[in-house]
């Protein structure tokens, strides 16, 4: 990979067993959760950060190796039956991964910042986060 990085990357790209996928996979999941929380305002049920922390780090790969794949079989299914394309499961799930890759970034590198910054407040709109520290969460998002 050092010596001949072009090469080594076609070779990973034309590789039948693409199971880089799934490691994409577990990694956009603790986003994917994070998301959900938000949206469920847990951080105004009196629920602990560590707790959610917990959660978000052991359940959230575990969320995304659910979800993500379960998404692969429903549109390799879709793309078969009413466009008529003839897809592997793991051609369809490579495009996911690779149409998801900007998340999983997001997933390794801000997700963490944030959960650094705002804390509970990520997951509360009382206050809200933007409120609380509008130039660091606007930076970040």
């Amino acid at each position: 990979m050092i010596e001949a990085p072009r090469k080594t990357f076609l070779r990973v790209a034309r590789s039948e067993q693409k199971n880089y996928v799934h490691v994409l996979f577990a990694l956009i999941g603790p986003l994917i959760l994070t998301a959900l929380f938000s949206a469920a305002r847990i951080g105004d049920h009196g629920v602990a950060f560590g707790i959610i922390l917990l959660v978000l780090c052991s359940g959230g790969p575990l969320f995304g190796l659910l979800l993500l794949p379960a998404t692969a079989v429903f549109m390799t299914s879709i793309l078969r039956r009413w466009v008529g394309l003839q897809l592997r499961y793991r051609d369809t799930a490579a495009c996911i991964a690779y149409g998801l890759s900007p998340l999983m970034w997001m997933s390794v590198i801000v997700l963490p910042l944030q959960l650094g910054i705002f804390g509970i407040t990520l997951f509360s709109v009382n206050p809200p986060a933007w409120i609380m520290q509008p130039l660091p969460f606007w930076m970040l998002t």
